[in-house]
């Protein structure tokens, strides 16, 4: 059975967002992820959540997000600095937020991508740095293993990029979290920056690699932990690091 096209929906669980959901579904075939941006409507929220389960929504397909900080330090404040009124006569009221939800949209479509992504990456053409997937597109996403995995890519559950809180996990890449991967030979693989950064920043994460690895070192260990140090590109050629040089 072929997998169905996904669509992200702004959905506010009112008369016009519910009957386009349901168009959505019927006529066209989507399966609709639903977006809502919490702005301060309160119970209005769990609203939505309620009526989008009740129209078939997949739990792990429903978005709800507090923007209020975003919101209103980036654009209600802006806006009242400025001055901005609708047709001369008011100040703007909601619609000055749907840039902001347009915005997190967007960033969700990446996050939700099905087939579309898919053939993107079969095509060549890889545009991020990690991969994080639910258990339901894994039947999906495991047909991209020959690109993703000699990359360092595949999602997995150990890895935390097999998960059904997708906000969640890209809340803490996003912060900085980074995955250590360690073979049966005792070597750990370690992303520390991309050719695109400057030299100060390569040189702090990798600083900051040594580090992690010395204080995480086991209490049971003894003599040399670390016997070798080397860097390299995706699929290219390691170089070896004299550790005493990153305190240079």
């Amino acid at each position: 059975m072929a997998q169905k096209k996904r669509v992200v929906l702004a959905f506010s669980g009112g008369l016009d967002t519910s009957v386009i959901l349901k168009w959505l579904q019927t006529e066209l075939d989507y399966e609709v992820v639903c977006f809502t941006a919490d702005l301060g409507q309160g119970e209005e929220l769990e609203a939505a959540r309620d009526k989008a389960l009740l129209l078939g929504i997949k739990p792990e397909h429903i978005f709800i997000e507090d923007l209020t900080e975003e919101f209103v330090k980036d654009y209600v404040f802006p806006m009242f600095r400025c001055n901005t009124v609708y047709e001369g006569q008011y100040l703007l009221g909601t619609s000055i937020a749907r840039p902001l939800i347009s915005k997190r949209l967007i960033e969700i479509a990446d996050i939700v991508g099905a087939e579309d992504l898919m053939q993107t990456v079969q095509s060549g053409t890889i545009e991020f740095d990690r991969c994080i997937a639910t258990p339901d597109m894994m039947p999906v996403v495991g047909r991209l293993g020959k690109v993703l995995g000699p990359r360092g890519l595949m999602p997995s559950t150990k890895a935390g990029t097999v998960t059904t809180d997708l906000i969640a996990s890209l809340a803490e890449f996003k912060a900085g979290k980074v995955e250590c991967r360690a073979d049966k030979t005792g070597v750990a693989h370690i992303l520390f920056g991309k050719m695109d950064f400057t030299e100060e920043a390569l040189h702090e994460n990798l600083r900051s690699v040594y580090d992690s690895i010395q204080t995480n070192k086991p209490s049971g260990v003894k003599g040399k932990y670390l016997k070798t140090f080397k860097i390299c590109t995706t699929m290219g050629p390691s170089i070896n690091i004299d550790i005493s040089n990153l305190d240079s």
